[in-house]
Order: structure tokens, then sequence, then C-alpha cells
């Protein structure tokens, strides 16, 4: 009776044993992630939009959260929530399209659009003073660009220089892959987390907009560091 009364506790002991071990494992691994993994508030979060952000993987996003000039967040309004706190600036863009600041190409080594360059006007435009040609150049969007090298062209005319090529073609030339050619690409030209927040929102969506329309695409806001440098009146 002994040996049988042993033999039947003794898978009982071994499933106790092993809840133990496995309580004990889910205790360790409570331990090891905190519950709820809080976030710093952003600074700005621009909501409802289009959010174009070119990166390698082309991400849809509807969503931008940005802190001390750094794109922290991209992606949807449930994951954008913990971004917000009670300082936080929240704008609706009402479906309006975000794509990242134009960057002008030029040598290697070029600065960021941010320093006091002198810039260089197309063939058939008069010099001006660098102060007047980067409050230009933010309108139109251009939000880097290297010293003594940019010119004045607006997002329309660089679509109808290269007519006939796929539109995200042309705005990847005219972002990410210029970045890469100046070796600022790690910083700037996409919208990704820890990228500078340079970027700009569109009255319309240029991927989609019928071609004859393309010529009237304007530029509401330009964001450079994550500091608004251009608002236009109506929006």
């Amino acid at each position: 009776m002994p040996a049988r009364r042993r033999d039947l506790h003794a898978p009982r002991a071994g499933r106790v044993v092993a809840t133990g071990l496995a309580t004990w494992g889910w205790a360790a691994l409570a331990l090891a992630a905190p519950a709820g993994n809080p976030v710093a508030p952003a600074d700005t979060v621009l909501r409802n939009g289009t959010i174009l952000t070119l990166d390698a993987r082309d991400t849809k996003a509807y969503v931008i959260a940005i802190r001390e000039g750094r794109i922290v967040y991209v992606g949807n309004d449930a994951g954008s929530k913990a971004y917000i706190g009670p300082a936080t600036h929240v704008t609706d863009l009402h479906s309006h399209l975000v794509m990242p600041g134009l960057v002008e190409g030029g040598a290697v080594g070029a600065q960021d659009g941010q320093g006091k360059a002198a810039v260089q006007p197309g063939a058939d435009q008069n010099p001006q003073p660098a102060e007047a040609a980067i409050k230009a150049l933010r309108e139109l969007g251009i939000t880097t660009f290297p010293d003594a090298a940019a010119r004045l062209e607006s997002l329309p005319s660089r679509f109808n220089a290269q007519a006939g090529r796929p539109r995200e073609a042309i705005l990847r030339g005219i972002t990410i892959n210029a970045a890469h050619d100046l070796h600022q690409d790690a910083d700037v030209g996409s919208l990704e987390p820890g990228k500078a927040a340079n970027l700009i929102v569109l009255d319309r969506n240029v991927l989609t907009v019928p071609a004859e329309q393309i010529g009237q695409v304007k530029v509401l806001s330009t964001v450079l560091g994550g500091k608004e440098v251009f608002r236009a009146r109506s929006f």
C-alpha cells in the first residue's frame, strides 16, 4: 500500500513542481517587462493626416509625434495616445498630406538648410539676400540645401520637369535619395522615429491628384526641426 500511495502521489508532485516553475517563470517575465512602458509626452502631435513617410518599408501612417525637434512616433491614433500629455500641442491635419521636407541636391558634405547660407538663384531670377532667399525656400517646402547651391524651384515644377516618371520615384529623388547624396539620409529625407522633424504639409495628395492639377499643389506648412517656419494663410 505505501508503494502504491507513492506511485499515485508522484505525478501530482511533478505537477506541483512544474506549476511552481511556471509560476516563477511568469513572475520573472513580469519583472523583466514592466507594465505600461510609459513614454515621455511629445511636444507636438499631428493627427488625421496622410503621412507619406518615404522610408524603406513605405510605411503607411496617419499620425506623427515630435519631441525636441525629433520624430518620436509615426503610426496611428491608438499608438499616438501614449505621446499626448497636458502640454502636447495636437493639430488636426484634416486629411492633408504630410511628407518629408524637400532636399535640394548639391555638393557632398553640404550643410543643413537651417544655416545662414547664401542661395544661388535660378537663371531667370535676380540674386536675393540670404534671409529673403531662405524664407522663399521654406515657403516652397525646401528644408535642407547645400551652401550657395539651392534653386528656388517649386514642387509642381519638379514634377513637370520629370513628367513620365512614377510620382513616388520623383518624390524619393527630391527627399531621401537627395539626402543620401548629401550623406544626410540618417537624419533627414524620410519621416522615421529618431530623424529630424523636417516636413511639409500639402493642400492635396501629389500621388493621387489628377495630372492636370499637379501645377496647383501648394505647401500649407513647413516644419523645420519641429518648429513651424512657414504657414500659408489658408491653413
